[in-house]
C-alpha cells in the first residue's frame, strides 16, 4: 500500500501493516493547511516481492531483460490502480504554536542522537516537498557525516550506474562539482553489464539465452576503479538497481552487492558514494509490461534497504534518493525516471561536502 499526503507540503507516508487487515501510515506535515491521502494498493506483499521464474534471466535479452510477451502468460501485472474506497480522505494541519514548535524542534533533536544504526548518510532523505523545493526536516549535514578533506581541483568524480545514474551525471555536468570541486566527472553506463553495443544488439533476444554473470559484473566495476586516475583524490557514485530489479532475484542482487564491497574495499581508494535506487511513481500500463513485472515498489524497498544496510556496514556513504523521489508531486516522466530538480538537493548535498 502506498500513501501519498498532497497539500501545501507533499511527502510518501511510511506504511505499516499491522497484520490483521489494517494499516498505518506514518508522516511529518510542518505547513499548516488542506491536505488529503491518496491511497492505492498497488500489489500484495506476496506478489509484490515475488522474484522472477529460475530462467527468467535467460529467456531476455544479455541484461535479462526484454523477454517476449506472454512470457508469463496472460499476466503482466497484478495491481489495483484505484483509490481505495472510492472516496477522497481530507484532514486539516492548524498552525502550530511556539511551544509545539519548540517540542518538536527538540525532538527531531534527539532523535538524530538517540539512532543506534550508524551509517554515514550524505542524504537521509527525511522531508517534505513545498512547491517544486525540498525542505529537510533538520538543515545542515547529518551529524554522522564528518569533513570531507578533499582538496579542490583535484582527482576525478566517476558516476558509475544505470540510467538512474546517467542523468544524475548529464544534471552535473555544469556545476561547480565537475570543473571546480573536482577536475573533470565522467560516466559509465549500464544495465546489469556495461553496454558496449548498439541499443538494438544490447536488446537483441539472440544474445542472451545466458545466467546472469555476477564475476562479469564485478569485473567491469574493478576495471574502472583500477585506472590511475581513480586515486585518493578521486569519488565514484554508484548505483545497480532498475535493471537487477527487472532481471535477478533477490539472493543474486544481495551477492552483486556483497560483491561490489569486495572489490571496492580490495581496489579502491578513493570515496565510495552509494546511491539507491528511486521509487516508481505512477504504475502504467507502458510500464507494466511483461518483462517489468518485476520492477514493483515492494522489490524497489527490499533491494534498497539490503544495499543501503550493506553500504553503511562497510563503511561507504550513502546518497538516500528513495524517499526524495517517492515524495515528489510531479511523478515520473516514463514511470521511472524524474526530472534533474528532483535530485538538485541530492548535488548540492555532493557539492557542499566536498567542499568542506
Amino acid at each position: 500500500m502506498r500513501v501519498d499526503i498532497r497539500g501545501p507540503s507533499n511527502m510518501a507516508a511510511t506504511v505499516y501493516d499491522k497484520n490483521n487487515g489494517l494499516y498505518e501510515a506514518v508522516f511529518l506535515l510542518e505547513e499548516p493547511g488542506l491536505y488529503r491521502a491518496e491511497i492505492i494498493l498497488d500489489y500484495s506483499l506476496c506478489e509484490g516481492f515475488k522474484d522472477p521464474p529460475l530462467d527468467w534471466f535467460m529467456r531476455g535479452c544479455r541484461h535479462g531483460s526484454f523477454q517476449p510477451h506472454g512470457s508469463l502468460g496472460n499476466k503482466s501485472h497484478d495491481f489495483l490502480k484505484e483509490s481505495l474506497g472510492g472516496r477522497k480522505i481530507t484532514f486539516t494541519v492548524p498552525t502550530s504554536s511556539p511551544m509545539i514548535t519548540k517540542e518538536l524542534n527538540a525532538f527531531k533533536a534527539a532523535s538524530q542522537a538517540a539512532c543506534r544504526e550508524k551509517c554515514n548518510l550524505m542524504l537521509d532523505g527525511y522531508g517534505a516537498w513545498v512547491g517544486e523545493q525540498w525542505r529537510p526536516y533538520q538543515t545542515g549535514s547529518p551529524l554522522s557525516l564528518e569533513r570531507s578533506g578533499h582538496q579542490q581541483g583535484r582527482g576525478v568524480l566517476w558516476v558509475y550506474g544505470d540510467s538512474l545514474n546517467r542523468y544524475f551525471y548529464e544534471s552535473i555536468l555544469k556545476r561547480p562539482l565537475c570543473w571546480k570541486v573536482f577536475r573533470a566527472c565522467y560516466h559509465t553506463m549500464l544495465w546489469v553489464y556495461a553496454l558496449t553495443q548498439s541499443a538494438k544488439d544490447e536488446m537483441n533476444l539472440m544474445f542472451g539465452r545466458k545466467p546472469i554473470n555476477i564475476p562479469r559484473i564485478l569485473y567491469e566495476l574493478q576495471n574502472v576503479v583500477t585506472r590511475s586516475d581513480m586515486d585518493s583524490d578521486s569519488a565514484l557514485v554508484l548505483n545497480a538497481g532498475v535493471h537487477l530489479l527487472k532481471s535477478a532475484s533477490f539472493y543474486n542482487y544481495q551477492k552483486v552487492i556483497n560483491g561490489f564491497i569486495g572489490v571496492l574495499t580490495r581496489y579502491y581508494r578513493g570515496t565510495v558514494i552509494w546511491k539507491s535506487t528511486t521509487a516508481i511513481h505512477d504504475q502504467r500500463e507502458l510500464y507494466s509490461g511483461c518483462y517489468r513485472r518485476f520492477h514493483t515498489e515492494q522489490r524497489v524497498q527490499l533491494f534498497n534497504a539490503y544495499a543501503n544496510w550493506a553500504m553503511c556496514k562497510a563503511g561507504f556513504l550513502v546518497l538516500d534518493v528513495y524517499p526524495v523521489s517517492s515524495s515528489y508531486p510531479g511523478g515520473t516522466l516514463d514511470g521511472v525516471h524524474f526530472s534533474d530538480a528532483v535530485f538538485h538537493p541530492a548535488a548540492d548535498t555532493m557539492e557542499r561536502f566536498f567542499q568542506t
